[in-house]
């Protein structure tokens, strides 16, 4: 069987994060899913499978090395990366199955660029001791946790809570780019936090002349730290945009962003996010970027 390396939100053809991507002609069960995500290594790895569905062309699934994962963002743009390098996209708007359920993707013309729409955004607050858990694992203080955010040149200061846009994760504002790239982590405290909190793991970020730069954790799941997570910056976009709003800009409409990660690691990688919002309808988060397909490798089932 053959299995596609592609590093997914390529920074001006570098970075970016590697994900496996299977294409099946037939359904494969999970353990041999399982098998395969463990033996490729990457972070995920999707597998994709065209349906006979009415609401939906393709059902994909992902699997870290370990488990399972209900969705995960560089690895749907990946996968519908692979499949349009092949030709095997009959249209330009498309729909997935997930286990975080039915998702759109579009194909934007003229250019290299792929989006995923994400599920609508939930926040919920974070405890204080949460909070100050959060110190203790990052060796930073309750100051140097928050940053802010310039909107219509209003600063909107912001702090860390748990947002979702198909993933749970802790957002934690850091107050600058160089203590963003400075930080330590205890892995060990981190993974018991994510089992307590229910979250993946904590998507932390800056501002800097509104520039969003972003840093990404989830040891419970076998990742100490990602290059570029599309899903944990749609619930960024998502927590933002809520934000702003709560700020005095409760008509606006849509926002828009390109995000930075991976710089600490050498590997800096760019995610497009949007945000539209349709007459009373709840915000619409979009998240996506470029990719290239490194190698290809063949796997034993």
């Amino acid at each position: 069987m053959k299995a596609y390396k592609v590093n997914s939100f390529t920074h001006h053809g570098n970075g970016g994060n590697p994900a496996g991507v299977v294409l099946l002609d037939t359904p494969l069960d999970d353990v041999s899913k399982q098998k395969i995500a463990k033996a490729l290594g990457y972070s995920e790895t999707a597998f994709v499978l065209k349906s006979d569905g009415e609401r939906e062309d393709f059902s994909v699934t992902f699997f870290t090395p370990t488990e399972e994962v209900p969705l995960c963002g560089h690895a749907t743009i990946a996968a519908f990366h692979v499949l349009n390098t092949l030709h095997l996209l009959p249209k330009r708007y498309l729909v997935q199955k997930t286990k975080a359920g039915l998702l759109k993707i579009e194909i934007e013309e003229g250019s290299s660029m792929i989006y995923m729409a994400q599920t609508t955004p939930k926040g919920e607050s974070l405890s204080e001791l949460s909070k100050e858990t959060l110190s203790a694992i990052f060796s930073i203080s309750d100051e140097d946790m928050t940053c802010y955010y310039d909107a219509y040149s209003h600063q909107i200061q912001l702090h860390a809570e748990i947002w979702d846009t198909g993933l749970r994760d802790i957002l934690m504002p850091i107050k600058n780019r160089a203590q963003l790239n400075a930080l330590s982590v205890d892995f060990k405290k981190l993974s018991a936090l994510s089992a307590s909190e229910n979250v993946v793991g904590v998507h932390a970020f800056t501002s800097e002349n509104n520039q969003i730069y972003a840093r990404n954790f989830a040891p419970l799941y076998g990742i100490d730290e990602e290059s570029a997570t599309g899903t944990s910056n749609g619930a960024l976009t998502g927590y933002l945009y809520h934000h702003i709003r709560l700020n005095g800009f409760g008509k606006m409409k849509s926002l828009e962003l390109k995000i930075l990660q991976g710089e600490s690691m050498g590997l800096t990688s760019e995610i497009h996010t949007k945000c539209h919002v349709h007459e009373s309808s709840s915000p619409e988060i979009w998240v996506g970027g470029c990719a290239q397909i490194d190698q290809t490798i063949d796997v034993e089932v």
